[in-house]
């Protein structure tokens, strides 16, 4: 007995196929305009990024039996060959063609600013997306074993569509009983990279068992709009599809057919930009926080004595504080990825309205990126110095540990580690004095002169802190 193939897809042009092209009728045809982004509803991650704030989930998960376990995923970007009749990664076999034979092309890199970077943000957003679940995304076919592949690039030319909107199509797999399963997504008709990623993560939603949902925020609605986020529960657009009744629970759906898997075990970073630890402060002054992730920053919490002041879903991370009362105050940031994994960072400062008219006013110990002579210049406890200037960095542990933008985890040229722009950095951390290269220009006796003065010059800062706030 011949099965019926069930072909969905996703379409984000809203245009009415004419008559002589209307969709055959195992094809669920649904087209939505794709709109604008709406400053009250959507929250801006760099470029390309624009996530729902309702897309931070806080819900836990148990991992499988198995945490090895692994459905494989294989992006093919690169274009290949399909032939018409079945549905088999492996072989490249999908009923997704119309045509015996089709050279499917690679996906068009220029307009997401090249490979390098457009692909690390298609990867990152559906680690995102699926970061719970038991999947593995690859950009190399797998050398044996089963895995799913989804196709990315071309515009659809001789592949099975509902209307000229539609920018990818799956089979639908209710169960995930095949890992073999073969989707398509025109990836040169989509705008970003990571509506790329959107449109990957709706088709593939196909082949493990999710058909289309009502609401405008899921991933699986038929039309990709500018609050598409996650994947939630919500009405289907057709009722009874894979026996679901009204309704799907897509996490439950996905937990159920793909597992769960150990998620994103990556914590963000967070520090103080300013002020720094043991600042003396004006009664009116402001905290800025830097932040950083793997994937990506879900949000910063600002605090000022155990009360949260700000939530903020994009940089800057930045608090104006007006009237505080004079005396020790604690400032605290916490930050959140999507998994969620959080991380915080603490410092105390001290406000005397006197300071200003006193000139006693001291920012204290400088965040990343301020310059610095040796590490108690720093909230991070560690300067870094190249060419005769020094700024504060972040301290790693190993290569590959993340760092703020711009910079990465190297050796130093005394043999440490820290988040810092390149190559050549000496580096000193608190309490270890100032390390000088010969290229500085300076000499031993030279150095220890100043890691004195410097000293002498904190020392002297803090007393008359410590005498104005008397």
């Amino acid at each position: 007995m011949r099965r019926t193939l069930h072909l969905v897809f996703i379409a984000i042009i809203a245009i009415v196929a004419p008559a002589a092209e209307a969709a055959p009728h195992d094809v669920h045809v649904a087209a939505q305009p794709e709109l604008h982004a709406s400053a009250k509803t959507l929250f801006h991650y760099g470029r390309d990024y624009v996530v729902s704030k309702s897309c931070i989930d806080t819900s836990g998960f148990t991992p499988i039996a198995d945490p090895n376990f692994n459905l494989v995923v294989y992006l093919n970007f690169d274009g290949e060959k399909l032939t018409a009749g079945g549905n088999d990664s492996r072989t490249n076999q999908t009923t997704l063609i119309t045509v015996p034979e089709l050279d499917y092309p690679a996906l068009s890199w220029d307009k997401f600013g090249g490979r390098d970077t457009a692909e690390k943000k298609i990867l990152d957003e559906l680690k995102i997306l699926f970061g719970e679940y038991a999947l593995e995304f690859v950009t190399t076919r797998p050398a044996s074993g089963d895995y799913t592949m989804v196709m990315v690039g071309g515009v659809g030319t001789n592949v099975k569509k509902g209307s000229p909107g539609t920018v990818g199509i799956a089979p639908l797999d209710c169960k995930n009983n095949n890992k073999n399963d073969l989707a398509v997504v025109f990836g040169d008709k989509v705008s970003s990279a990571q509506k790329v990623a959107f449109v990957i993560a709706h088709e593939l939603g196909h082949t493990l068992g999710l058909v289309h949902v009502n609401d405008n925020r899921a991933i699986m609605n038929p039309g990709l709009t500018s609050e598409t986020c996650c994947f939630v529960e919500a009405s289907l657009t057709e009722p009874g599809q894979c026996s679901r009744g009204s309704t799907q629970d897509a996490k439950k759906i996905l937990t159920e057919n793909v597992g769960t898997g150990q998620g994103d075990q990556i914590p963000p970073l967070v520090w103080f930009v300013r002020p720094g630890d043991d600042a003396l402060l004006p009664s009116s002054f402001s905290i800025e926080v830097g932040a950083a992730d793997d994937l990506r920053v879900a949000r910063v919490d600002l605090y000022v004595d155990g009360e949260k002041k700000l939530e903020l879903d994009r940089p800057p991370y930045v608090l104006s504080l007006r009237d505080m009362a004079d005396g020790e105050h604690t400032l605290r940031a916490v930050a959140w990825d999507f998994k969620p994994n959080q991380v915080s960072a603490e410092i105390k400062v001290t406000v005397d309205k006197r300071c200003p008219a006193d000139g006693t006013c001291y920012l204290g110990a400088g965040g990343v990126g301020a310059s610095c002579e040796n590490g108690a210049d720093c909230t991070s406890g560690a300067c870094a110095s190249k060419d005769g200037s020094g700024v504060c960095v972040q301290k790693c542990q190993a290569a590959g540990d993340t760092c703020p933008d711009g910079t990465s985890c190297l050796e130093t040229a005394v043999g440490t580690l820290a988040c810092v722009a390149g190559e050549g950095y000496n580096l000193s951390t608190s309490g270890g004095g100032c390390t000088v290269g010969a290229s500085d220009g300076g000499t031993p006796l030279a150095a220890a002169l100043a890691t004195l003065l410097l000293a002498l010059v904190v020392i002297g800062r803090r007393r008359r802190r410590r005498s104005a706030s008397r």
